[in-house]
């Protein structure tokens, strides 16, 4: 995790972030998710920024994928307030950390408001559909679920 990047940035958020972190790890999903501040050579980097005025964004994944389909690393940056210019509860930090780290690891977004890879997150919680869904991603090969074109 980067510290700083942003002067509203507190220490404290990275407990929050490994917390998130933690909440993944105790689904038993084959992967755990080891935080370091050392970012040379990590899988995922965590980077902070104030916010993502005007857009009502609170965090943004990119990843890197490799010719195969596998994820390589992924970048989340996130918020420290709301566009109005609030700071983000804790709660809501969290969050959004859990949904961020969601899509390090190949969750797209769902659509049912109940599952933390809602697009807007309303939970910090991880449902039985979105752990469902990442048992599903891990057990798939790479590659589109489509089919081939014909």
């Amino acid at each position: 995790m980067v510290a700083g990047g942003s002067p509203d940035y507190i220490p404290r958020f990275q407990a929050l972030v490994r917390d998130a972190g933690a909440s993944w790890d105790q689904e038993g999903l084959g992967f755990r998710f080891r935080f370091q501040a050392d970012t040379a050579g990590a899988d995922i980097v965590i980077r902070w920024r104030t916010s993502f005025t005007p857009t009502e964004r609170a965090g943004q994944t990119d990843l890197l994928w490799d010719r195969l389909g596998h994820i390589r690393s992924a970048v989340i940056t996130l918020a420290i307030r709301d566009p109005r210019g609030r700071l983000f509860t804790d709660q809501a930090l969290r969050a959004v950390a859990v949904h961020e780290l969601g899509h390090a690891v190949g969750l797209p977004h769902s659509a049912d408001p109940g599952d933390v890879m809602y697009p807007s997150t309303r939970t910090g919680t991880i449902s039985r559909r979105d752990r469902a869904t990442a048992m599903l991603l891990y057990q798939l090969t790479p590659g589109s679920l489509k089919g081939e074109e014909r």
